[in-house]
This record gives C-alpha cells, sequence and structure tokens, in this order.
C-alpha cells in the first residue's frame, strides 16, 4: 500500500484532516472589558456567553464535509490497484474540501453579520482543510503520473 509516494501524500491529507475534529477552526471576540469568545469547532460551538445557543447546523455541515473527505482519501488510498478508480475518489474527495473551505467562508461571513461579532482570528484548523486539499493535488498529480507510466509501459509491448 505505501509504495508510492501518493499513498504518503493521502495518508498525510486524511492525519491533516482528522485533526479538524480536534482543533478550533475559528475564533470570535466581543467586548473589551467583559471578554467573551466563541470557538467554533467541527462539532459545535464553544462559548464563554453563558445561554448563547448556537446554531447547530453549521458544525454538522462542516463534519459532513470533513468526514467524506476524509472516507474518500482514505478509500482511494485503498484502491490503490484500481488507478482509476482512486483519481475518481481524489477529485471527488479535493470538491468536498472545497465545499468545506466554502461553507467555512460562509460561516465566518454569516456568524460575523449576524451576530455582530468582530474580532475574527483564525485558528489552526483553518489551515489543516487547505494543506490537505495541496496534498489532494499532489497525489492526483502523483497518480497521473504513474497512469502515464503504465500507458508507456503497455505500448511497449
Amino acid at each position: 500500500m505505501i509504495q508510492r509516494i501518493q499513498s504518503i501524500y493521502l495518508l498525510l491529507a486524511i492525519t491533516v484532516l482528522t485533526l479538524t475534529f480536534f482543533l478550533p477552526v475559528w475564533a470570535w471576540s466581543i467586548g473589551t472589558e467583559v471578554q467573551s469568545s466563541y470557538l467554533l469547532y467541527n462539532y459545535g460551538i464553544s462559548t464563554s456567553q453563558p445561554g448563547y445557543s448556537a446554531p447547530m447546523l453549521y458544525p454538522v455541515v462542516l463534519s459532513f464535509f470533513a468526514a467524506l473527505s476524509i472516507v474518500l482519501y482514505g478509500w482511494s488510498f485503498f484502491s490503490f490497484r484500481k488507478l482509476g478508480k482512486a483519481i475518481t475518489l481524489v477529485v471527488l474527495a479535493l470538491f468536498s474540501t472545497v465545499a468545506y473551505l466554502a461553507f467555512l467562508g460562509f460561516i465566518i461571513y454569516d456568524m460575523s453579520t449576524t451576530q455582530q461579532l468582530s474580532g475574527n482570528i483564525p485558528q489552526l484548523g483553518t489551515l489543516f482543510p487547505a494543506i490537505a486539499f495541496v496534498l489532494g493535488i499532489m497525489a492526483l498529480r502523483a497518480m497521473r503520473r504513474d497512469q502515464a507510466l503504465l500507458r508507456s509501459a503497455d505500448r511497449i509491448r
């Protein structure tokens, strides 16, 4: 399984996307005297303000796109014998990662405008889906190189 470089890229992408479930993705702070903060995780919104009810749809959709990307990258990792299928799965995982980032941008915009939150602070979890996207593109390029190598070897025979 870990014979080729794309397997390493896919494993790193899976690891990085898994870390987004444990680290905060975005933070907001309000107030100058009494500091209230909101932390957006993939599983919910944590706040220091008592009685705040966060919209639950946002973390559910973020978790869905992150989990879908992890499953697709993992499925592609284990489909190493069927290169065409693995390439298709990586492309779908890349679309899922882009959807994750787009929905994250929507959440940040919506929370900043409707909740009148200021002090946008990107957290480490924001960077990880972008890193996974780059790793997915690198794996896709390596898979296409392998596919071209297999085609040229078939022509020689």
